[in-house]
């Protein structure tokens, strides 16, 4: 069974960039990574820019790059605001968003 997650970078203009991840997305998962592992703009940069992922746990396994399924169908995510993002994580059961220097969690 999978956790369901989404890692999310708030521009500096307050729009947000986002990807989903399948696999072990609470907070001892994902969230733990994030928070020891991606501490640093470019490098949660680098993350989202590979688009969706299986998993993140260990090397990040993106479904473009490592699985080769379609950009068209696992790139990036556009938002106007956090407001826009949270509305549509219907299914998902964890929000990282890094913001203001810090990782945020929804639920």
């Amino acid at each position: 069974m999978s956790t369901h997650s989404i890692i999310a970078l708030e521009q500096d203009n307050g729009s947000i960039i986002s990807i989903y991840c399948h696999f072990d997305g609470y907070e001892s998962g994902v969230g733990k990574i994030l928070k020891n592992d991606y501490t640093e703009l470019k490098d949660i940069q680098n993350l989202i820019s590979l688009g969706n992922l299986s998993s993140l746990d260990g090397q990040p396994v993106a479904y473009h790059r490592d699985r080769g399924e379609p950009w068209a169908k696992n790139k990036p995510v556009h938002f106007k605001n956090i407001n826009n993002l949270m509305n549509q994580c219907d299914r998902e059961a964890y929000t990282y968003v890094w913001a203001e220097g810090t990782w945020q969690t929804f639920r």
